[in-house]
């Protein structure tokens, strides 16, 4: 009888321990951007996170960027829903390869919702009219 409870609690104390160590991760999306200078596009939908990984902030990490004709510039990104900006303007140079993160306005950062990347590239320098960016961002 001894060993059966044993087994119980065994089996109880696995089971509660799996159900424990499910991590909650933000959504980290890819995002490729193929734009004309001054139009801004949204798309690239991802999931905010919650619980532990809970954040009020938005990160943006371009790994390629190309213009046409060469030259270089500024992006800003923005974290949307529902079509509408609810983050604070993260501006990046085109050559600007890090991680970077910034504010959602106050009380738009919502677990579990969907939200989108926006990006706009308008300033240029050296001429260039089309970009291409690649990357990765988390609502």
């Amino acid at each position: 009888m001894m060993k059966r409870h044993t087994k119980i609690a065994t089996a109880i104390a696995l089971a509660a321990s799996l159900c424990m160590s499910i991590p909650v991760q933000a959504a980290r999306t890819e995002f490729n951007f193929y734009m004309d200078y001054g139009k801004a596009k949204i798309g690239f939908d991802a999931k905010k996170a919650g619980g532990s990984d809970f954040e009020t902030v938005y990160y943006v990490r371009q790994d390629f960027t190309a213009t046409s004709p060469s030259g270089s510039g500024r992006m800003y990104y923005n974290s949307c829903y529902d079509g509408s900006i609810v983050s604070n303007t993260l501006t990046l140079k085109t050559d600007d390869f890090a991680q970077h993160f910034y504010d959602y306005y106050s009380g738009q950062a919502k677990a579990g919702r969907v939200y989108q990347l926006r990006a706009n590239f308008a300033v240029s320098t050296g001429g260039a009219t089309y970009l291409q960016t690649h990357g990765f961002w988390t609502p």
